[in-house]
């Protein structure tokens, strides 16, 4: 059984996402207790005289801009990483990837010239291909093929298009 290779992409994202919940444990980990003490003083409030709780206001207005402007730069970093991360390109990992092209029959081919024409990679034989090219195009026989005909070839390539 071959092990599974991540690409560089998932790779990428992988990191991403690891950074992203690193980062969001931070804030957590810092917002806590702020909130905790915010409510705390906000429930023995009115204990406090005009002037202690003027002051609390202000305290407690001070603390929510920087926990909103905290949130904020969060969520700017995380829809920013999320722009980033998807707009990562695909290297070339050396797997071989599947693709499809159109092929015109022209007067005198045949299945088996057609299908020598596009072999190179990713099929034992050229009897498998030619399987699949009739199968894909709903050929029951070979020779059923003629000119003007439009056959849909797979073909693999270890170039990312």
């Amino acid at each position: 059984m071959r092990a599974a290779r991540l690409s560089i992409f998932e790779t990428a994202n992988m990191l991403l996402n690891s950074i992203m919940e690193f980062l969001f444990n931070i804030f957590v980990y810092i917002s806590k207790p702020i909130a905790q003490s915010i409510y705390k003083k906000y429930r023995t409030f009115k204990k406090y005289s005009i002037r202690k709780q003027k002051r609390m206001k202000r305290d407690f207005m001070r603390k929510s801009a920087i926990v909103g402007f905290a949130c904020a730069l969060g969520i700017l970093f995380a829809f920013s990483m999320n722009i980033f991360s998807s707009n990562v390109k695909a290297e070339d990992d050396g797997r071989l990837h599947k693709y499809y092209t159109f092929y015109t029959v022209e007067p005198g081919d045949s299945l088996w010239e057609v299908a020598d024409e596009f072999y190179e990679l990713g099929y034992d034989n050229h009897e498998d291909y030619i399987d699949e090219i009739m199968f894909i195009n709903h050929i029951k026989d070979a020779n059923d093929i003629t000119s003007g005909d439009t056959l849909v070839i797979p073909y693999y390539s270890y170039e990312i298009k």
